[in-house]
This record gives structure tokens, sequence and C-alpha cells, in this order.
């Protein structure tokens, strides 16, 4: 490779999109627990302002240890509600502990694609009465109508008995973004830069072959 060819492609190598920083929203709403298989599917509606979702987490607390250790299943949908569309799905079963003892564990959802500034739902269903997901307020009632979170609410299949049907509800949780690299002004001129010095450099040596062959 000649000098030229060097240049160009160091010049091209070097201009790729800033990488994104991932951001952690955690909402921590109350201290008591909701049976997931009781209440469930439940989980919690949210707002993003990324493009890619990262993972999404909930602090569990196991209110029956006698009971079986079932896997666990995230559900991610579109929209607010039970019956949005299903972006992704995950299984797993999660750590065993203690009764009454509380828990965070985060869904893997590395690769999920979002559109920012809309509203999803995660929801958890499993089979054992075994886990519950923390939710809040925990005091009744909650000052002037307190929301621990406006972008979303407490979501389940059939209402909440107390609190939740005069104050706002949320679940425990937490989630976390990144944007999409979109490259800046500046890496969009050093791209073109890199573009227009592969191009001079063709041209260059096309120029050179015809001169050989004359």
């Amino acid at each position: 490779m000649n000098r030229l060819a060097l240049i160009a492609a160091l010049a091209t190598a070097t201009v790729a999109a800033p990488s994104a920083e991932a951001a952690t929203t955690m909402v921590t709403a109350g201290t008591r627990g909701l049976q997931i298989l009781e209440y469930g599917p439940a989980g919690q509606s949210f707002t993003t302002t990324e493009s890619q979702l990262l993972s999404f987490g909930f602090q569990f607390q196991t209110a029956n240890a006698s009971m079986a250790n079932d896997p666990v299943t995230l559900t991610l949908l579109a929209g607010s509600g039970l019956n949005g569309v299903t972006v992704a799905t995950r299984t797993v079963t999660l750590p065993t502990s203690a009764a009454r003892t509380s828990f965070w564990y985060d869904f893997d959802l590395a690769g999920t694609t979002l559109i920012a500034n809309t509203s999803y739902t995660a929801l958890l269903s499993t089979t054992s009465i075994r886990l519950a997901v923390m939710y809040g307020p925990s005091l009744m009632p909650t000052p002037n109508g307190a929301d621990a979170y406006s972008g979303g609410s407490l979501v389940a299949t059939k209402p909440q008995i107390g609190y939740c049907l005069t104050d706002p509800c949320d679940a425990n949780f937490r989630f976390t973004t990144v944007a999409g690299a979109v490259p800046e002004p500046a890496t969009w001129a050093m791209m073109l830069v890199g573009f227009a010095m592969v191009g001079g450099t063709v041209r260059y040596r096309r120029r050179n072959v015809r001169l050989a062959y004359r």
C-alpha cells in the first residue's frame, strides 16, 4: 500500500461514531410485595428517552421460600398496559433466597430497539407463589397523591386492594438504555475528508496505471 492509501485508510478508521453512554433509571417506590402468580402478569409501564434497551430489572421478594422456584418470564410490550405487541421476552430462574428477603434481578435485553419517548410495559409471569415483586407507596394515603415515577405505573391483571385504588403505585424497578450512535457534525466532516482522500488515492493510482501503460 502506498503512502497516500495508508493515510486515507487511517483517516477513515479514526472517524468512527463516538460510543454512546448508557444511562440507568431506577425507581424505589415502596416496601410491599405483590404476588406475581396471584396478580400476574404484573409489572411496570415506563417511558424511555433512548432507542436501545440494555436491561430491565425488578426488586423481588421471596414471599414463600418453601414453594418451587419456577422460572420467571419477563415480557416487554409496546404501549402502556397488558395488551400491547410483544417486543421481547426473557425467561430465567431467579436466585434462591430466604423468606421475606428482597433482591434485585436484571433481565438482559441487549439488542432490543425501542422508539424514543414512547411508552412500554415490562410484565412478569410465573407458575409458583414463591415470588413477589416489590412496589409502593408504603403508606396510605400518600401525601398529595405523590407519584414515585411519572413516566408510568404499576400494571397488574386484577385491581390492587387498598392503596393503588386511590393513589399512584409503581413497582421497584430499573432499566438501562443507550442512545443509538449518531455521528456528530464534526465526525461527519472527518468522514467526508476520509472518503475524499480515498477517492483521491484511487484516482492517483489509476493515473499512474494509465501513464505506465502509455
